[in-house]
Protein backbone atom coordinates (compact mmCIF):
# COMPACT_ATOMS: atom_id res chain seq x y z
CA UNK A 1 0.00 0.00 0.00
CA UNK A 2 1.74 2.99 -1.35
CA UNK A 3 1.42 6.19 1.44
CA UNK A 4 2.39 10.06 0.85
CA UNK A 5 2.02 11.62 4.06
CA UNK A 6 2.52 15.60 4.68
CA UNK A 7 2.95 18.56 7.48
CA UNK A 8 4.57 21.78 7.76
CA UNK A 9 6.62 20.55 10.51
CA UNK A 10 9.15 18.41 10.05
CA UNK A 11 9.58 17.14 13.53
CA UNK A 12 5.64 15.98 13.08
CA UNK A 13 6.17 14.66 9.70
CA UNK A 14 8.95 12.28 10.94
CA UNK A 15 6.78 11.38 14.01
CA UNK A 16 3.65 10.50 12.16
CA UNK A 17 5.89 8.49 9.22
CA UNK A 18 7.17 6.28 12.62
CA UNK A 19 4.00 5.88 13.41
CA UNK A 20 2.65 4.69 10.21
CA UNK A 21 5.62 2.35 10.10
CA UNK A 22 4.77 0.77 13.46
CA UNK A 23 0.94 0.08 13.31
CA UNK A 24 1.15 -0.55 9.49
CA UNK A 25 4.77 -2.45 8.22
CA UNK A 26 3.11 -3.29 5.29
CA UNK A 27 2.76 -0.19 4.12
CA UNK A 28 5.36 1.73 1.68
CA UNK A 29 5.70 5.88 2.27
CA UNK A 30 6.60 6.60 -1.02
CA UNK A 31 6.94 10.53 -0.01
CA UNK A 32 7.20 12.77 2.81
CA UNK A 33 6.32 16.36 2.25
CA UNK A 34 6.29 19.74 4.22
CA UNK A 35 4.72 21.63 2.33
CA UNK A 36 1.38 21.28 -0.57
CA UNK A 37 3.60 21.88 -3.31
CA UNK A 38 5.36 18.74 -2.34
CA UNK A 39 2.53 16.90 -1.79
CA UNK A 40 0.97 17.97 -4.86
CA UNK A 41 3.89 16.85 -6.68
CA UNK A 42 4.08 13.68 -4.87
CA UNK A 43 0.59 12.56 -5.52
CA UNK A 44 0.76 13.21 -9.45
CA UNK A 45 3.84 11.28 -9.07
CA UNK A 46 3.34 8.60 -7.20
CA UNK A 47 -0.31 7.92 -7.81
CA UNK A 48 -0.37 6.82 -3.61
CA UNK A 49 -3.03 4.56 -2.70
CA UNK A 50 -3.26 6.84 0.77
CA UNK A 51 -2.74 10.12 1.82
CA UNK A 52 -2.31 11.41 5.18
CA UNK A 53 -2.86 15.03 5.53
CA UNK A 54 -2.44 18.06 7.83
CA UNK A 55 -4.66 20.86 7.46
CA UNK A 56 -2.11 24.37 8.15
CA UNK A 57 0.34 24.89 6.09
CA UNK A 58 1.24 28.32 7.45
CA UNK A 59 4.29 29.47 5.22
CA UNK A 60 2.10 28.77 2.10
CA UNK A 61 -0.81 30.76 3.92
CA UNK A 62 -3.24 27.62 2.69
CA UNK A 63 -5.01 24.69 4.04
CA UNK A 64 -5.32 20.92 2.74
CA UNK A 65 -8.40 22.00 1.18
CA UNK A 66 -6.98 24.10 -1.01
CA UNK A 67 -5.06 21.36 -2.97
CA UNK A 68 -7.52 18.88 -2.52
CA UNK A 69 -9.68 21.07 -4.76
CA UNK A 70 -7.55 20.77 -7.33
CA UNK A 71 -8.42 16.72 -7.19
CA UNK A 72 -11.86 16.77 -6.37
CA UNK A 73 -14.00 14.64 -8.57
CA UNK A 74 -10.83 13.27 -10.26
CA UNK A 75 -11.17 9.77 -10.36
CA UNK A 76 -8.43 6.47 -10.25
CA UNK A 77 -7.86 4.78 -13.73
CA UNK A 78 -6.69 1.26 -14.26
CA UNK A 79 -4.92 -0.52 -17.42
CA UNK A 80 -7.59 -2.03 -19.82
CA UNK A 81 -6.75 -4.39 -22.15
CA UNK A 82 -8.06 -2.90 -25.26
CA UNK A 83 -6.82 -5.68 -27.84
CA UNK A 84 -4.31 -8.22 -27.68
CA UNK A 85 -1.58 -5.12 -28.54
CA UNK A 86 -3.45 -2.11 -26.65
CA UNK A 87 -3.41 -1.42 -22.86
CA UNK A 88 -5.69 1.97 -21.62
CA UNK A 89 -6.41 4.21 -18.92
CA UNK A 90 -10.12 3.65 -18.09
CA UNK A 91 -11.37 5.68 -15.12
CA UNK A 92 -12.96 3.23 -12.60
CA UNK A 93 -15.54 4.81 -10.02
CA UNK A 94 -12.92 5.08 -7.34
CA UNK A 95 -11.54 7.96 -5.55
CA UNK A 96 -7.77 8.85 -6.68
CA UNK A 97 -6.58 8.41 -3.45
CA UNK A 98 -7.91 7.28 -0.14
CA UNK A 99 -7.87 10.34 2.55
CA UNK A 100 -6.79 10.67 6.27
CA UNK A 101 -6.81 13.94 7.57
CA UNK A 102 -4.96 14.46 10.87
CA UNK A 103 -4.22 17.87 12.94
CA UNK A 104 -4.32 19.60 15.79
CA UNK A 105 -7.61 22.17 14.61
CA UNK A 106 -10.39 20.10 15.83
CA UNK A 107 -12.95 22.85 15.38
CA UNK A 108 -16.15 21.43 13.96
CA UNK A 109 -16.10 23.23 11.07
CA UNK A 110 -12.58 21.39 9.82
CA UNK A 111 -14.19 18.16 10.56
CA UNK A 112 -17.23 18.68 8.20
CA UNK A 113 -14.76 19.52 5.25
CA UNK A 114 -12.54 16.89 6.21
CA UNK A 115 -15.66 14.69 5.01
CA UNK A 116 -16.54 16.86 2.44
CA UNK A 117 -13.77 15.71 0.67
CA UNK A 118 -14.37 12.37 1.26
CA UNK A 119 -11.89 11.57 4.20
CA UNK A 120 -12.16 8.42 5.76
CA UNK A 121 -11.20 9.51 8.37
CA UNK A 122 -10.27 12.40 11.06
CA UNK A 123 -7.38 12.20 13.52
CA UNK A 124 -6.86 14.68 16.40
CA UNK A 125 -3.23 15.19 17.72
CA UNK A 126 -1.43 13.93 19.30
CA UNK A 127 -2.26 11.05 17.18
CA UNK A 128 -3.63 7.63 18.83
CA UNK A 129 -1.53 5.19 16.73
CA UNK A 130 -4.33 2.75 17.87
CA UNK A 131 -6.63 4.78 15.87
CA UNK A 132 -3.90 5.29 13.01
CA UNK A 133 -3.71 1.32 12.67
CA UNK A 134 -7.57 0.80 12.59
CA UNK A 135 -7.91 3.84 9.93
CA UNK A 136 -4.53 1.98 7.88
CA UNK A 137 -6.10 -1.02 8.34
CA UNK A 138 -9.29 -0.88 6.29
CA UNK A 139 -7.01 -0.91 2.90
CA UNK A 140 -4.71 -3.76 3.99
CA UNK A 141 -3.93 -5.82 1.01
CA UNK A 142 -6.55 -3.95 -1.19
CA UNK A 143 -5.83 -2.19 -4.24
CA UNK A 144 -7.77 1.07 -4.12
CA UNK A 145 -9.73 0.03 -7.25
CA UNK A 146 -11.24 -3.34 -5.60
CA UNK A 147 -12.59 -1.43 -2.19
CA UNK A 148 -15.89 -0.11 -3.46
CA UNK A 149 -17.69 -3.20 -3.17
CA UNK A 150 -21.52 -2.61 -3.02
CA UNK A 151 -23.25 -3.85 0.01
CA UNK A 152 -24.94 -6.97 0.93
CA UNK A 153 -29.06 -6.50 1.28
CA UNK A 154 -28.37 -6.64 4.57
CA UNK A 155 -25.97 -4.54 5.53
CA UNK A 156 -27.63 -1.64 3.67
CA UNK A 157 -30.12 -1.92 6.30
CA UNK A 158 -27.81 -1.40 8.85
CA UNK A 159 -25.16 0.94 10.77
CA UNK A 160 -22.06 -0.52 11.56
CA UNK A 161 -19.99 0.97 14.32
CA UNK A 162 -16.60 -0.46 15.77
CA UNK A 163 -15.72 0.82 19.23
CA UNK A 164 -13.44 -0.62 21.67
CA UNK A 165 -15.00 -3.76 22.66
CA UNK A 166 -17.10 -4.77 19.63
CA UNK A 167 -18.64 -4.18 16.72
CA UNK A 168 -22.07 -3.17 16.21
CA UNK A 169 -24.71 -3.93 13.80
CA UNK A 170 -27.40 -1.16 13.84
CA UNK A 171 -30.84 -0.89 11.79
CA UNK A 172 -31.40 2.31 10.79
CA UNK A 173 -34.75 2.61 12.26
CA UNK A 174 -33.16 1.99 16.10
CA UNK A 175 -31.33 5.03 15.65
CA UNK A 176 -32.39 7.79 17.43
CA UNK A 177 -29.81 10.84 17.20
CA UNK A 178 -25.81 10.72 16.76
CA UNK A 179 -24.39 13.55 18.38
CA UNK A 180 -20.98 15.27 18.15
CA UNK A 181 -18.89 14.92 22.12
CA UNK A 182 -15.23 15.63 22.25
CA UNK A 183 -14.22 14.75 19.14
CA UNK A 184 -16.27 11.42 19.57
CA UNK A 185 -19.64 10.49 18.05
CA UNK A 186 -22.69 9.49 20.46
CA UNK A 187 -25.26 7.34 19.33
CA UNK A 188 -28.25 6.91 21.24
CA UNK A 189 -30.66 4.49 20.43
CA UNK A 190 -34.37 3.17 20.61
CA UNK A 191 -33.73 0.90 23.04
CA UNK A 192 -31.76 3.67 25.13
CA UNK A 193 -28.36 1.95 24.42
CA UNK A 194 -26.02 4.87 23.89
CA UNK A 195 -23.07 3.97 21.53
CA UNK A 196 -19.56 5.89 21.69
CA UNK A 197 -17.23 5.93 18.49
CA UNK A 198 -14.28 7.39 17.48
CA UNK A 199 -14.97 8.48 14.53
CA UNK A 200 -16.84 12.10 13.77
CA UNK A 201 -20.25 12.72 12.75
CA UNK A 202 -19.45 13.78 9.18
CA UNK A 203 -17.88 10.01 8.75
CA UNK A 204 -21.37 8.91 9.79
CA UNK A 205 -23.03 11.75 7.77
CA UNK A 206 -21.99 10.19 4.75
CA UNK A 207 -22.83 6.25 6.22
CA UNK A 208 -27.09 7.72 6.34
CA UNK A 209 -27.20 9.55 3.47
CA UNK A 210 -29.71 7.77 1.65
CA UNK A 211 -31.71 7.43 4.59
CA UNK A 212 -34.25 10.24 3.82
CA UNK A 213 -35.39 10.00 7.79
CA UNK A 214 -32.33 11.67 9.17
CA UNK A 215 -31.45 15.23 9.07
CA UNK A 216 -28.22 17.12 10.09
CA UNK A 217 -30.09 19.37 12.81
CA UNK A 218 -27.04 20.91 13.78
CA UNK A 219 -23.33 21.36 13.34
CA UNK A 220 -23.08 18.34 16.17
CA UNK A 221 -26.21 16.62 15.98
CA UNK A 222 -28.29 14.00 13.51
CA UNK A 223 -31.69 13.36 14.22
CA UNK A 224 -34.05 10.32 13.04
CA UNK A 225 -37.45 12.14 11.89
CA UNK A 226 -39.37 8.82 13.52
CA UNK A 227 -38.62 10.23 16.85
CA UNK A 228 -39.21 13.79 16.33
CA UNK A 229 -42.63 14.66 18.53
CA UNK A 230 -42.87 18.40 17.50
CA UNK A 231 -41.15 21.69 18.03
CA UNK A 232 -41.15 24.35 20.50
CA UNK A 233 -42.91 27.65 19.67
CA UNK A 234 -40.14 29.75 21.04
CA UNK A 235 -37.38 30.94 19.38
CA UNK A 236 -34.73 28.76 20.33
CA UNK A 237 -35.05 26.47 17.42
CA UNK A 238 -35.49 23.16 20.41
CA UNK A 239 -36.88 19.70 18.64
CA UNK A 240 -38.72 17.91 21.31
CA UNK A 241 -38.10 14.09 20.99
CA UNK A 242 -40.79 11.18 21.84
CA UNK A 243 -40.83 9.19 25.06
CA UNK A 244 -37.18 9.45 27.60
CA UNK A 245 -34.82 10.98 24.73
CA UNK A 246 -35.96 14.99 25.82
CA UNK A 247 -35.14 18.03 23.60
CA UNK A 248 -32.39 18.78 20.97
CA UNK A 249 -30.68 22.42 20.19
CA UNK A 250 -31.15 22.68 16.43
CA UNK A 251 -29.04 25.59 14.18
CA UNK A 252 -30.94 28.01 11.91
CA UNK A 253 -30.40 26.23 8.91
CA UNK A 254 -30.94 22.42 10.52
CA UNK A 255 -34.20 23.52 12.06
CA UNK A 256 -35.35 24.85 8.39
CA UNK A 257 -34.30 21.57 6.86
CA UNK A 258 -35.94 19.60 9.58
CA UNK A 259 -39.34 22.04 9.15
CA UNK A 260 -38.78 21.21 4.77
CA UNK A 261 -39.38 17.53 6.05
CA UNK A 262 -42.66 17.76 7.20
CA UNK A 263 -43.82 20.30 4.98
Amino acid sequence: MSVVVADDIPETLELVCSLVEEVCPHADIVARCTSLAETKKAIDEHEPEVVLLDIQFAQEGKTAFDLLDQYRGKKRSTKVRKNEKELVNEETSDPLFRLIIFTAHCETEYYDMAFQYEAVHFLPKPIDKFRLKEALERFRSIPVAKQSVAPSEYRKNKLIVNTIDATHFIDFDDIVTLRSIESHTVITLANEMVIKSSRNLGYFELQIADHDNFVRVHNNAIVNLQFVEGISNKTDKTILLKESFGKIKGSREGFKLLLEKFM
